[in-house]
């Protein structure tokens, strides 16, 4: 913005403004250009530092099954829309891969203000639900693989600091898993697809599922995983 002066306005004045602005914003940014002959020939035009991306590094992931007479336990959570319906599923399966069992359950409306509490509650409501069904079915080795860290720490750590809401069913699930044998590993998104994908099948429900099979549209995603198919991970 220029002053208001006696002087009368060079019609250059603003461009070396602008010419200046870009030079200083050069020095302290850290961001990267586009790998593209466009790109190359604008800044070359401002004569600004060229920062050429970094190749993505890729990260290979695969899907192990548990240890004989163990049943693994993947589980994921999906919100659809803003207000929408928050779901959660999780499958089980067995040390030969087969599906022991599976299940998807919606859970609330979602407004876009909570998207960042809810998301964790619906965590801990998957690991509730999923402890209650090993109670019901008398499992007792059982693997969990989350890609929530935050689900992860507070199983590893046997912890029970969470909203009160869920304390008393919380309690119980640690004092089941206590009393028999389980552990607990992250995975990554792209490694945990079969439970995304019945997460996101509960959110257009209006009541929980229980299958004692494999469902029709996870059943490529679980041969997929059973013949050690790898997933990929692409990151900076």
């Amino acid at each position: 913005m220029f002053r208001s002066t006696d002087k009368i306005p060079n019609k250059y004045d603003p461009l070396v403004l602008i010419w200046n602005n870009i030079r200083e914003a050069d020095r302290i940014d850290s961001g990267t250009m586009n790998n593209s002959l466009a790109d190359l020939l604008i800044l070359k035009t401002f004569k600004i530092q060229n920062r050429v991306s970094r190749a993505s590094r890729i990260i290979e992931i695969e899907w192990k099954k548990p240890n004989t007479w163990w049943i693994k336990v993947n589980m994921d959570e999906a919100v659809n829309g803003s207000p929408g319906i928050v779901g959660c599923g999780g499958i089980f399966p067995t040390y030969r891969g087969f599906c022991k069992g599976c299940f998807d359950k919606p859970l609330a409306v979602l407004y876009a203000f909570e998207a960042e509490l809810y998301a964790f509650e619906a965590e801990l409501w998957g690991v509730i639900i999923v402890v209650e069904y090993a109670i019901k079915f008398h499992w007792t080795h059982l693997w969990f693989e989350y890609d929530a860290t935050y689900v992860v720490d507070l199983l590893q750590n046997k912890s029970i600091n969470i909203p009160w809401k869920f304390l008393t069913r919380w309690v119980r699930a640690m004092n089941y898993l206590q009393e028999n044998t389980y552990y607990v590993t992250h995975v990554f998104r792209e490694g945990n697809h079969m439970a995304d994908k019945l997460a996101s099948h509960a959110t257009h429900l209006e009541e929980e599922n229980w299958w004692f099979a494999c469902r029709n549209f996870i059943s490529l995603a679980v041969n997929k995983d059973n013949v050690g198919l790898l997933l990929y991970r692409f990151s900076r």
